[in-house]
């Protein structure tokens, strides 16, 4: 069995480890599931995979919708929100860009 780092413990592995892990490294891509696998997997109607969504990790959730959204919210949304957005890009403004994307998330 092989040890698996993952992105969201990159703060924690740098303090920890003494050595650069540059050029060490296998990406292994996890996409959303199609409907056809949700379905075969975890018997889902299509109205069910497109409410929500591919995701498979969350699907003992689906039971559960409040729980099912605070996974979405948390694991997915503010991941997104918190490292990825302001690791890729200056902004000035974050409070700003949570409102923003809360406004655009409710509206549908």
């Amino acid at each position: 069995m092989l040890p698996v780092l993952l992105g969201s413990s990159a703060l924690l592995v740098q303090k920890g480890v003494t050595e650069s892990m540059a050029g060490r490294f296998f990406l292994h891509r996890c996409p959303h599931w199609s409907w056809p696998e949700c379905e075969a997997a975890f018997g889902w109607s299509l109205a069910e995979w497109i409410y929500f969504g591919g995701y498979p990790g969350a699907v003992v959730l689906a039971d559960d919708e409040a729980a099912w959204r605070r996974f979405v919210a948390d694991s997915l949304i503010e991941t997104l929100l918190s490292r990825d957005m302001l690791q890729l890009q200056a902004i000035t403004k974050p409070v700003l860009l949570r409102l923003l994307f809360a406004l655009a998330a409710s509206c549908g």
